[in-house]
């Protein structure tokens, strides 16, 4: 190892640390502290509040890209796929809050680029990370990057392949950037567009003493097939992770939040027996795959996996002779107790993994039971309710303090009664997780209607509500038309409007503000209501009244 140094540095009295982070990079201990002025720390200090640890993203625009599909001839005009969302009223959210957590909401018409943003962000940040693993630098897809940290304020702007950082407006080193300690993607729709996972990740490399920090909880899996069992696979390894790690008392407390008593009940079906026999006996990995020999695309798969790793082959070998052992007409059934785990059962399910992974099992069943009597089979799940319980089991998995979370369009597959609870029970289950910025994309006025008047708001549209007072509780007709630019001649707000701006009108007050900021409300409203010409007409008859009254 070569020698190390330590450098001494006399701080003046004009300045303060900002923070003293530990890091490993390249065998080395870095020992990174940031210094302000006093001055910076007050403003510092207005900037994040008293939130010294949480998390606020604050801007966030994808690069300048072209659509250019290479059948399409060179001169053919391209269409630019910049997308930008400011939640900079977080700022001032911060400054308020302790360590509760924030949600925003970013709302746009279908195609507008409200999923490839929430991709851009999370692909941003698995970047970043793997900047401060590798040392290596490649281009995200994120132009610009705005957030807030541990009470410091990161800018990360790009410029082709070369990345920019500065932390409270001095300029650093992108592995002093501090970034979220975890990020999530999570939708229920087939059509995401979240990174499904890193590099890593998907060649087998994680760390778990360095793990990744996003995890994408989704129905989409690698090879293109789209399944709730993915999803709940997902929830299971973090849930059993969880367990491990002896960390279950917020998985439990999501568990009394839905009703489900704090068990979970996992069963697996054998998938290939000959195999599994062959793994169990201890005969050559040619003899095993024989039985499979007809389908050489999974003989081949299975032996490349075999293959490369004595030890992996030796522990296939212990999972089957387990399997067989355990396995009750082709069963095996596993059951997680989170108030007594048994640690029996973790090493037994390590095994069934590895065998699920090989192809040799198949995840059959995960069952819960109701406090109320009865079990449910989370992987047979189809209503609002189950739905929610599996993404609220995901979530809880993979969440932790000081997080940002990325949701989807999270009204797929829900009753409207459900989608008028969901901001609700999203807030209140994970209220016990601190610091942290859940940022969902929807169309559903609903869902919108329930969030909390401290929300913060973004539109790709021409809807220009910033914060979450303007719509919480709002009716619905109110929502479409000013959230979601969507309105008809019969919409209830609309004609309301109408209602009082002829009111106004005929009590002689069309010169003042009232009336003005009303009839301009209408003019506003009037492209989206072209289908009803009578209305269209009454709103420019409003509108000369409203001219005229200003000319006198």
């Amino acid at each position: 190892m070569a020698a190390s140094r330590l450098t001494i540095v006399v701080q003046p009295q004009a300045m303060v640390p900002r923070s003293c982070t530990f890091r490993f990079q390249r065998g080395c201990v870095l020992i990174l502290t940031t210094m302000v002025s006093h001055a910076e720390s007050e403003v510092g200090d207005v900037c994040g509040g008293i939130m010294e640890k949480g998390f606020r993203l604050l801007h966030a625009r994808l690069a300048e890209a072209e659509n250019r599909p290479r059948w399409r001839v060179e001169d053919m005009p391209t269409q630019s796929t910049a997308v930008e969302i400011s939640f900079q009223s977080a700022t001032s959210e911060a400054a308020r809050s302790t360590n509760d957590s924030h949600l925003s909401v970013l709302l746009g018409r279908n195609g507008e680029g409200k999923s490839r943003i929430l991709s851009g962000i999370a692909t941003t940040f698995q970047l970043l990370q793997d900047y401060g693993r590798s040392g290596s630098s490649r281009g995200v897809p994120l132009s610009r990057l705005e957030y807030l940290a541990e009470g410091s304020h990161h800018l990360f702007t790009c410029e082709g392949s070369k990345v920019l950082l500065s932390i409270d407006g001095a300029e650093a080193p992108l592995y002093e950037a501090i970034l979220p300690k975890r990020v999530i993607g999570l939708s229920m729709t087939p059509f995401d567009k979240f990174p499904i996972g890193g590099a890593r990740h998907r060649r087998g490399l994680s760390d778990p003493e360095f793990p990744d920090i996003y995890s994408y909880l989704g129905m989409r899996e690698r090879m293109g097939q789209v399944s709730t069992a993915a999803l709940l696979t997902r929830a299971l390894e973090g849930m059993v992770s969880r367990i491990a790690l002896d960390d279950r008392g917020r998985l439990t407390r999501v568990f009394e939040m839905l009703g489900f008593l704090p068990a979970l009940d996992v069963v697996y079906r054998l998938h290939e027996r000959s195999v599994l026999d062959g793994l169990a006996g201890e005969v050559s990995l040619d003899e095993v795959l024989e039985a499979r020999r007809r389908d050489s695309i999974y003989s081949a798969r299975l032996r490349h996996l075999l293959e490369r790793d004595e030890v992996v082959l030796g522990e296939s070998r212990k999972a089957a002779r387990y399997a067989l052992d355990e396995s009750n007409r082709g069963f095996v059934h596993l059951r997680f107790d989170l108030e007594r785990p048994d640690l029996s059962a973790l090493r037994s399910y390590e095994r069934l993994q590895l065998l699920r992974r090989l192809g040799l099992v198949r995840l059959y069943a995960v069952e819960v039971g109701r406090k109320d009597g009865g079990m449910i089979d989370l992987k047979e799940a189809s209503s609002g309710e189950l739905s929610i319980a599996i993404t609220f089991m995901s979530l809880a998995a993979g969440l932790e303090d000081n997080s940002l979370i990325l949701i989807d369009e999270p009204e797929t597959n829900l009753h409207p009664e459900w989608q008028a609870r969901y901001l609700d029970l999203l807030l209140s289950t994970f209220g016990s997780y601190r610091n942290c910025h859940y940022v969902l994309a929807t169309h559903s006025p609903l869902i919108l209607s329930d969030a909390p008047p401290n929300a913060t708001l973004a539109s790709l549209s021409s809807a220009s509500l910033k914060h979450g007072s303007e719509v919480s509780g709002r009716p619905i007709d109110y929502l479409l038309v000013e959230a979601f630019d969507v309105a008809s001649g019969d919409n209830y707000y609309v004609r309301e409007q109408l209602v009082k701006a002829l009111r106004l009108a005929a009590d002689g007050k069309a010169r003042g503000a009232e009336y003005q900021d009303t009839v301009r409300a209408l003019v506003r409203i009037r492209p989206m209501i072209e289908d009803s010409p009578g209305v269209v007409e009454l709103i420019g008859d409003l509108e000369a009244i409203a001219r005229k009254a200003v000319v006198r």
